[in-house]
């Protein structure tokens, strides 16, 4: 080996020993300015600032891929890649900088753990706020209350979102918002229909319909539907759904619905076993015609109580059994309920009769 070769070598393990020892200080460096950072509290403030954040030293951050679709509140999603973005100025950190590590989806949110590659940060990325207000509803209970509304369930809802490659919501998700959903639109039902009350009054007062004890007397449209239709044979439906309505306001005073059916019992029975314990939708035990005068008697009954008013004239159909079952109940002692037929039921049916000559 010549003279020549012996320089060469060593110049080369010189070289390669430097860029070890250069790499190994570089590296001694950035750990002890991540950890004079750790300790000063302006650092600390920095990075609690931003919700849902923490900070580590890990650095091995695994890539995660989000497949398929998601939904986003565009500015909320704006707001808090502006406050990550923004997590320290000390190190310089970018959006480029951060990774996703995992997500966790609650329905059609997503939840996003993330960290930034610079200062080992964490923060939480959701899609949509998922926080339920009077005002708003979050993202998975607005979905529910539009399949209620166009009148589908859960599997339709699950194929539409798959479809268009978003999540699909689970069972219990459903069902909870679902519950949550219906109690507050039967609490907006029932405050609506209390200010309903209160027009009615106002208008009654200003016509001098007064009783002796200063309540209110009004006329009022009462009519029922059911969920099958009858074709005037065959009244066997399972549901059914009777309104008051105010004739001077044209709003809903009352509105009740009445169930044969429940199917957590009939599941049990057909088991031959006690049903468990849950939100029995069976409130009707006689025949299908009888839930209109159920419900009707029980709003007649219930009126000077839940709504101050008292309902002497009553614009129905033809039907005399409901009538003849609101007189029976005397819900106002001393006060007569005159019966007007509907023009629209009577045409109707004068026109149904004419059909058959």
């Amino acid at each position: 080996m010549g003279r020549k070769d012996c320089v060469y070598r060593c110049l080369k393990k010189r070289k390669r020993d430097n860029s070890a020892a250069l790499k190994k200080a570089t590296e001694a460096r950035m750990k002890n300015r991540l950890k004079r950072l750790e300790e000063d509290s302006t650092f600390r403030s920095d990075t609690a600032a931003v919700p849902g954040t923490s900070h580590t030293s890990d650095k091995s951050i695994d890539d995660y891929t989000v497949d398929g679709t998601r939904i986003i509140d565009f500015q909320y999603f704006w707001n808090q890649l502006i406050n990550i973005s923004e997590h320290s100025e000390k190190f310089g950190c970018k959006l480029n900088y951060l990774k996703i590590c995992k997500e966790k989806q609650v329905g059609l949110i997503s939840k996003f753990d993330i960290k930034c590659t610079m200062c080992g940060s964490s923060f939480v990325l959701k899609t949509s706020d998922s926080n339920t207000t009077e005002a708003k509803l979050d993202l998975n209970a607005r979905v529910v209350s539009g399949s209620i509304i166009t009148g589908i369930g859960l599997s339709n809802l699950n194929e539409i979102t798959a479809s268009m490659d978003l999540p699909t919501m689970p069972f219990r998700l459903y069902s909870k918002k679902h519950d949550a959903i219906f109690d507050m639109w039967k609490a907006a039902a029932e405050e609506t229909m209390l200010n309903a009350a209160k027009q009615e009054i106002e208008a009654a007062k200003s016509r001098g319909d007064i009783n002796n004890a200063g309540i209110a007397m009004i006329p009022v449209e009462a009519d029922a539907c059911w969920g099958k239709r009858s074709y005037k044979n065959n009244y066997s439906a399972l549901s059914g759904v009777a309104a008051i309505i105010g004739e001077n306001s044209g709003k809903v005073l009352h509105i009740g619905v009445r169930n044969k059916y429940c199917v957590m019992c009939a599941r049990a029975n057909k088991k031959g076993q006690p049903a468990r314990p849950h939100k029995c939708t069976k409130n009707h035990s006689g025949s299908s015609t009888s839930m209109e005068q159920a419900i009707l008697v029980e709003g007649f009954k219930n009126s000077i109580k839940d709504r101050n008013l008292i309902y002497n004239i009553l614009i129905a159909d033809g039907d005399s059994s409901t009538y003849k079952s609101i007189l029976e109940s005397r819900p106002y002692p001393d006060i007569p309920i005159q019966k007007i037929k509907c023009t629209n039921h009577f045409l109707r049916n004068y026109n149904g009769k004419n059909l058959l000559l």
